[in-house]
């Protein structure tokens, strides 16, 4: 921590650029300094190699200890990000390590970002997910807009647009709009670099594609931090290769929703788990809000109109009540978000109406549909990747 109460009240903030070595190691010996939230007394550790900060002398029951021991990355990137806000003219007021006695919450960063409040958090260390979701949900009933910022050390580059999610970084999406796809926001303390990673589509419940972009982080504004990238052919494109590793390696999957699934085709249809239709694997903007495989989801739904008759009306309802029925099931799973405004039905009516662009079904009012076309089963492999290739190429993310 950088902020400290010395003896006579007076508030101590290390992340101002006065102070020298010399002066810190005066001020050490002339004064004690006291945490301004639980009152115990704290160490001030002056460094050569690492940031000079403030630390309790004792573990104590302080709500700043939640998240564990502060490290040195956290310290260097609150300190970037503190210095980087303080020079942009669109923010009136930052304040570092601000209790806000109201709802006992002290953020890393408070501002007043185009006269609204937005407490800043740079999150390094995996903690509880309820500690996270606490934290948020006070700050919104203070009227306080949140900005989770993650330790870009934490995210696991899996190809050239292709990234590995933990449960826990699912947890700071930034949704800008509810019909595009979320970004995460990160910054490298050591490079002083933001990592934006957009136009997020998982295809299962850790894997994702993205366009990733690595900008200095005094080249870029924090109301430039939400503006929109347009998704590129390539992105498309590394979608249609996930699906095509689906395709060859399958068999390797073995959980309780792909082997229901499994067993389901080969019942039905005699056919494996790998020969399902290019239809299971769209990449929709909200595909997010469900946290199972995308072709497990919308599997389901095709299932459901594949049992139909040719003409038949069905209604979204019918098609929610069923997906409602595999999650009680356990064999889909909604994702857990910390701010989720939207529900999940949103991303089925949205398949829906994909569906009804490529006339597998017609929507005849609001909420109800036709179904005008059978479903294509095919067996092959090398039918199925060129059915992949040819669809996806015309697939308009947005």
């Amino acid at each position: 921590m950088f902020i400290a109460l010395d003896q006579d009240g007076n508030k101590v903030n290390l992340a101002e650029k006065r102070w020298s070595h010399a002066i810190l190691k005066q001020l050490r010996e002339r004064s004690r300094f006291i945490c301004p939230v639980c009152s115990s007394e704290l160490d001030l550790k002056i460094g050569t190699v690492i940031t000079s900060h403030f630390a309790h002398k004792k573990l104590t029951g302080c709500s700043l200890l939640e998240g564990g021991a502060e490290s040195e990355y956290h310290r260097k990137g609150k300190y970037d990000l503190f210095h980087w806000l303080d020079k942009q003219d669109s923010i009136s007021s930052v304040k570092l390590e601000y209790f806000i006695e109201s709802i006992k919450q002290r953020p890393d960063l408070l501002i007043i970002h185009q006269q609204k409040q937005m407490a800043i958090e740079f999150q390094c260390a995996k903690i509880d997910h309820q500690v996270i979701t606490k934290r948020s949900r006070e700050f919104q009933k203070a009227g306080i807009d949140d900005l989770w910022i993650l330790g870009a050390s934490s995210i696991k580059r899996s190809g050239p647009l292709s990234f590995q999610l933990t449960g826990f970084q699912w947890l700071f999406l930034h949704i800008h709009k509810q019909n595009k796809p979320p970004t995460i926001i990160a910054y490298c303390s050591e490079q002083k670099m933001l990592i934006m990673l957009q136009n997020i589509i998982p295809f299962s419940q850790r894997s994702i594609i993205a366009q990733a972009t690595h900008t200095p982080l005094y080249s870029l504004s924090l109301s430039q931090l939400f503006r929109d990238m347009y998704p590129t052919e390539q992105l498309i494109q590394a979608w249609v290769n996930k699906i095509k590793s689906f395709r060859l390696h399958s068999s390797q999957l073995k959980t309780k929703q792909t082997n229901a699934l499994n067993i389901f085709l080969y019942k039905t249809k005699q056919l494996p788990l790998s020969s399902l239709p290019t239809l299971a694997f769209l990449p929709l903007p909200t595909n997010y809000l469900i946290e199972s495989p995308v072709f497990i989801w919308q599997s389901w739904i095709l299932i459901f109109i594949d049992q139909l008759r040719l003409g038949a009306h069905f209604s979204f309802r019918d098609v929610y009540y069923f997906i409602d029925t595999k999650i009680k099931a356990g064999l889909i799973t909604i994702r857990r978000l910390l701010h989720k405004n939207l529900h999940y039905s949103y991303v089925i009516k949205s398949y829906l109406l994909k569906l009804c662009q490529m006339s597998i079904i017609k929507r005849s009012e609001t909420n109800t549909f036709i179904k005008e076309k059978h479903m294509v089963w095919k067996s092959k492999t090398e039918e199925l990747l060129k059915s992949d290739q040819e669809l996806l190429s015309k697939f308009k993310l947005l």
